[in-house]
């Protein structure tokens, strides 16, 4: 058998004469570092995903709420009377 030899990985490193090879490599990482933020952001995506859908169901909730307040005669809190001041003289 012949001498000590090194792995491909190692022997580009180890040689940087043939400058492809090394461009190469940089290429790999740069594509791994791409493919490591596409997930982070793909999760990131998801849970603003989830918050907003559980805002729209609050938001739903609360409009359902009113509008049978409404066709019962209720009037919202909105155009409810400020009292408070009211009280407050007393």
């Amino acid at each position: 058998m012949g001498g000590f030899r090194l792995p491909n990985q190692v022997s580009m490193m180890v040689t940087p004469a043939k400058g492809s090879k090394c461009l190469a490599m940089e290429i790999i990482e740069i594509q791994q570092k791409l493919e490591c933020l596409e997930m982070e952001i793909q999760q990131e995506l998801e849970c603003l995903e989830m918050e907003l859908l559980q805002e729209l169901e609050s938001l739903e909730i609360e409009i359902q709420i009113e509008l049978e307040y409404l066709e019962i005669g209720v009037p919202l809190s909105s155009e409810w009377p400020d009292v408070s001041l009211g009280m407050m003289e007393r």
